[in-house]
């Protein structure tokens, strides 16, 4: 059987082919799981906007369900792409905890030649392609890195799965170790693991109040200097707003301070964070880092800083906890 090239699959993911081209790939789709597998590794800028014309007879009902439905939340047995950035991998999801999702990663074309590695035939895979899960890098990743879902693995070979990962010392054989994708795996799967958007080091790093109290400047005095209601500045006060570059220059001059300590982002809550990380606002964001041309990363944090004063006015300190979810959705709504 000739199979498409990679070229072939991209231009019928991009729609451009030509009609025969069209209809000759997906006639050989709909015999061939290897090449319908090999859609699951296309640029996943694509998938949102260009693979629903997949949902044809030629494509499978998990495949097409993956490509072209909301991503939900991961659970115990689904076969997920992972996403950030450079780097992509094929994973089994094992346990869901808070933020973190205990993974192994996976490939859908076996290379395993000792006992590092589960088959999980085709009938069991939700790819319907056999699916060959290294227990050996079982690992924790952040939530954030789920990109899409193409289903469950049958509960058997989960169980099988579970029990591989759970052995203390996984058996890795010399032969595993010395195989090159066994390699780059591994560093992929790494790097998703440490997969970061907010910094390491989010607070203020200046007191903006205490710095106004201990050189004599009141509120009202920043509030006519900066052109800025007083509620304003205690915004700023708070880190609930983030200065311009005009007002970072002016709060330098007048109350003393290097501007160069203006420079980092106000604090993230974890819970905002978190919510900011759903697989669900992944293709608006991903829309949005396209649209300003920046990155994914870049992408939620200018969103985490549009929400932070949102939230301080319509919450307080008094009501409860910000309803993030709902502000997620408004502020990507209007987006649209």
């Amino acid at each position: 059987m000739d199979h498409p090239t990679d070229l072939d699959l991209a231009e019928f993911v991009d729609r451009q082919l030509d009609n025969v081209a069209t209809e000759a790939i997906r006639r050989h789709l709909d015999a061939c799981g290897l090449c319908r597998a090999l859609l699951a590794d296309m640029d996943p800028a694509n998938w949102s906007t260009n693979l629903p014309t997949l949902v044809a007879p030629s494509a499978p009902l998990a495949l097409a369900v993956g490509f072209t439905q909301p991503a939900g939340e991961p659970h115990p047995g689904e076969l997920w792409r992972l996403e950030w950035q450079h780097d992509a991998a094929l994973a089994l999801v094992l346990e869901v905890e808070g933020g973190r999702v205990r993974v192994v990663p996976a490939v859908v074309e076996p290379i395993s030649t000792g006992t590092a590695a589960v088959l999980i035939s085709a009938e069991d895979s939700p790819l319907t392609v056999a699916v060959e899960a290294w227990a050996t890098l079982v690992t924790w990743v952040p939530i954030g890195v789920f990109h899409v879902s193409f289903g469950e693995v049958a509960s058997l070979a989960l169980a099988r799965l579970q029990r591989a990962a759970g052995m203390r010392r996984p058996t890795l054989s010399s032969i595993d170790a010395a195989i090159p994708e066994y390699v780059n795996l591994a560093a992929v799967v790494g790097r998703l693991a440490l997969a970061r958007w907010t910094d390491d080091d989010v607070a203020d790093p200046i007191d903006l109040r205490a710095r106004a109290q201990e050189v004599g400047v009141s509120v009202a005095t920043l509030s006519e200097t900066l052109g800025l209601t007083p509620s304003d500045v205690t915004e700023l006060f708070r880190g609930h707003k983030v200065p311009t570059d005009d007002q970072v220059d002016v709060l330098a001059r007048v109350l003393d301070v290097d501007p160069r300590r203006f420079s980092r982002a106000p604090s993230i809550p974890e819970d905002m964070a978190q919510a900011i990380e759903r697989p669900g606002w992944r293709p608006h964001l991903q829309k949005r880092a396209h649209r300003f041309g920046i990155s994914e990363a870049a992408a939620r944090r200018q969103l985490a800083a549009e929400l932070l004063p949102v939230a301080a006015r319509t919450t307080g300190h008094s009501r409860g906890r910000p309803d993030w979810t709902q502000l997620i959705a408004e502020a990507l709504g209007d987006d649209d």
